[in-house]
């Protein structure tokens, strides 16, 4: 990504109506290039939004304290908060009640999903989607308790600040899990277009170097001298 947009930028302002078509009937190496070409222009974007989210959930700390020095400070993670004051883990509540008790939390919101606690201590985090929530899953959280459904914690999308908005939204970017089925395809589109970098990338990298090595062949051959004027003539 990031060496194509650097062999790619001298010859930016050359994008145009060229650019956007793919030759058929020219050979491999034409289709390749242009495959390449199109393929690099569209999804500059979506990858570079994929990277920087790609590096963000790999680093969180140091992505959060990078956010929060532009943003401001973050909302106080209701989870955290939970799994400090909550008993042991062991579910005694089936889950039905877990997600009823989360409904009566957050009327008219939909559940998306129920998280089981990752510590011996903690809290069940039940996901949920209201009307106007950009994430598939929602932005909404109910913490209970697994074993009496205690509320325990509830965290609204609406009242968390813009850092904790844009951390909570690395994953949904990163995944493409927001904007329904059409951003999912979009994203697997995306995805697929890796390979085609690739090959297409690796065609046009043997067809420069098969170049360079017959220039460099041609350089070496000795060159044979030919016939004085006027030898082997009687």
């Amino acid at each position: 990504g990031t060496a194509g947009i650097v062999v790619w930028w001298p010859g930016g302002r050359h994008v145009n109506k060229a650019t956007f078509r793919v030759s058929v009937r020219k050979g491999w190496h034409r289709l390749s290039f242009d495959l390449h070409r199109l393929a690099g222009v569209l999804v500059i974007v979506p990858l570079t939004v994929v990277a920087t989210t790609g590096i963000c959930l790999a680093f969180p700390h140091v992505a959060n304290q990078a956010v929060t020095a532009v943003l401001g400070p973050t909302t106080k993670d209701a989870r955290a908060n939970a799994d400090r004051k909550g008993g042991p883990s062991q579910q005694s509540v089936s889950l039905d009640t877990i997600s009823q008790v989360a409904r009566e939390q957050i009327p008219g919101a939909t559940v998306t999903r129920i998280q089981a606690p990752s510590q011996k201590k903690g809290a069940f985090t039940v996901s949920m989607h209201l009307p106007g929530d950009w994430r598939d899953e929602g932005d909404n959280r109910v913490l209970l308790d697994g074993r009496s459904a205690a509320i325990q914690g509830v965290q609204l999308g609406g009242q968390l600040t813009p850092v904790s908005r844009v951390m909570a939204g690395m994953t949904s970017l990163h995944y493409g899990q927001y904007g329904g089925m059409t951003t999912r395809v979009f994203t697997c589109l995306v995805g697929l277009s890796f390979p085609l970098l690739y090959v297409t990338g690796m065609v046009l990298w043997w067809k420069r170097v098969s170049r360079q090595r017959l220039k460099t062949a041609d350089a070496a051959s000795p060159v044979v001298p030919g016939p004085e004027p006027g030898v082997g003539r009687s």
